[in-house]
């Protein structure tokens, strides 16, 4: 059976409808920052990396509950299936100009902890308030615990 959502799912005038709703300023930024938990923020995230693709016309499969690795599976360019896990950028700083992700996941009573190799193939950093997103490779981020995002850096969808 074939498990992908069908980009009319995720139509233009839906995205447009979800976006106007949750993005309109102030209130759409106060919403995210204030009345929004982190689970609820992080699937704020998915949303938006699962609208960039549709608007690319890709090929995605969600995997049934949270207990994978990954969020979200998408079908390159060259035919094979990567696997992404989606976070939620911040920006930090003096000026609130430098925007982190952090590359661990917390669980709870676990604690934080590292994903282990091979959980995923790209991480994909969203920072919402702007709509942006940084494709960053397992192996550039596996080992460290935050990465620093640069201001210019390409969004990478390319590498997919």
């Amino acid at each position: 059976m074939d498990r992908t959502i069908s980009t009319s799912l995720l139509s233009p005038k839906v995205i447009h409808t979800f976006w106007s709703v949750f993005s309109s300023q102030p209130r759409g930024l106060v919403f995210l920052r204030h009345y929004m938990n982190h689970r609820q923020k992080g699937d704020y995230s998915e949303l938006l990396v699962l609208a960039e693709l549709a608007k690319q016309e890709r090929r995605i499969a969600i995997p049934y509950g949270n207990s994978e690795g990954f969020d979200l599976l998408v079908q390159g360019r060259d035919g094979s299936w990567k696997m992404l896990q989606i976070k939620t950028a911040y920006k930090r700083g003096k000026r609130g100009n430098r925007v982190y992700v952090d590359t661990i996941r917390r669980n709870g009573p676990k604690g934080i902890r590292e994903y282990p190799k091979g959980s995923f193939d790209f991480l994909i950093a969203v920072l919402p308030e702007e709509s942006r997103f940084w494709v960053i490779s397992f192996r550039e981020m596996f080992g460290r615990t935050a990465i620093s995002l640069p201001d210019s850096r390409d969004s990478g969808w390319g590498m997919l």
